[in-house]
């Protein structure tokens, strides 16, 4: 996409509000350990302000829109399909039913609550895979009239606090059961929204405990490819019955070929995840500005108790299989 040096001018003030927002959440972030996702978002949130304001409107449209896809086709540098040699076949088919389970959950939950296909979608995928970023790589392939960006900034911040309370919660369930570590391990990476909380938890417990919890959320990780384009035959197939992908998904499978065929150095693969991760929390940051707060408060109470029946589902399915497996 070619931008004239007038659209630069009008992109900039909105790209350089974001980007700002973007670079206080990696701060706080780090510095207090603090979901990075949810940190973005809420003070995104807080810069609302400023965001409706038009010499900021092009560019903070531009973050949340485009960014987006830039970050979501990324994400394909991340996938590496070593994880499974590494868990064993029988545990990561698990794992994968879990995912698909789970997904398909959502939308049965949403549907039992009268709502639409797209927000059984947006929840069951960013439960069932690995929180935001999930919600985010989903929502892309969703046409708009179907899914309000405060209902996307909705999902992410129930994601997220859940994610945050499992972390805490999970490995307490783990010892109440008294189980392995590795056993332990499988559930937190099985079941846990987030990358960062599941590393938390996993290692809070051993450390062989938070390399299998690494392994299983990594097999999870792998499955979003086929979750976004699942959603996306759902909603963008042709008349012909064709699936359309959009440019990003494309990109996001030829990235994930190319670093498991062609594997990058460590330094390489870690500043390409880097980036991904950056333009995600940028548009994230950027989603955060366009909302208002009275806005999210809008939203559908019945999105909470979804997100959570769907994490509930999930956990008790984990827990079936692991008493099946191990």
């Amino acid at each position: 996409m070619k931008l004239q040096a007038n659209t630069l001018n009008q992109l900039m003030p909105g790209v350089f509000l974001a980007s700002t927002v973007t670079f206080f959440a990696f701060f706080i972030s780090s510095s207090f350990n603090f979901p990075i996702m949810l940190v973005a978002l809420l003070i995104g949130i807080i810069f609302n302000f400023i965001g409706k304001k038009k010499l900021f409107k092009a560019g903070v449209d531009f973050s949340a829109k485009q960014v987006l896809r830039f970050g979501v086709a990324m994400l394909g540098f991340r996938l590496s399909i070593q994880h499974v040699s590494d868990l064993g076949y029988f545990p990561v088919g698990f794992a994968i039913v879990l995912v698909f389970f789970t997904f398909f959950a959502g939308i049965g939950i949403s549907y039992l609550f009268k709502n639409k296909l797209a927000i059984g979608c947006l929840i069951g995928g960013s439960v069932a895979v690995c929180g935001a970023s999930a919600a985010l790589a989903v929502s892309t392939v969703i046409p708009k009239k179907k899914v309000k960006e405060k209902d996307i900034l909705f999902v992410i911040l129930g994601v997220n606090i859940l994610s945050t309370v499992a972390m805490v919660i999970y490995p307490l369930i783990s010892k109440i059961f008294e189980m392995p570590d590795i056993v332990s391990g499988f559930l937190m990476g099985s079941t846990i929204h987030d990358v960062a909380q599941v590393v938390g938890a996993g290692y809070s417990i051993s450390n062989e405990a938070g390399i299998m919890a690494t392994f299983v959320k990594m097999i999870r990780v792998a499955t979003l490819p086929f979750i976004v384009i699942l959603t996306s035959y759902m909603f963008n197939k042709s008349e012909e019955g064709k699936l359309k992908l959009p440019w990003f998904l494309i990109v996001f499978i030829i990235a994930a070929f190319v670093t498991n065929i062609f594997p990058f150095s460590a330094t390489t693969s870690y500043f390409l995840q880097q980036f991904s991760t950056f333009f995600l929390v940028l548009a994230v940051s950027a989603l955060g500005i366009k909302t208002n707060v009275t806005e999210l408060a809008k939203v559908e109470s019945s999105y909470i108790i979804i997100i959570i029946a769907t994490t509930i589902g999930m956990l008790g399915f984990s827990l079936l299989g692991i008493s099946i497996i191990f």
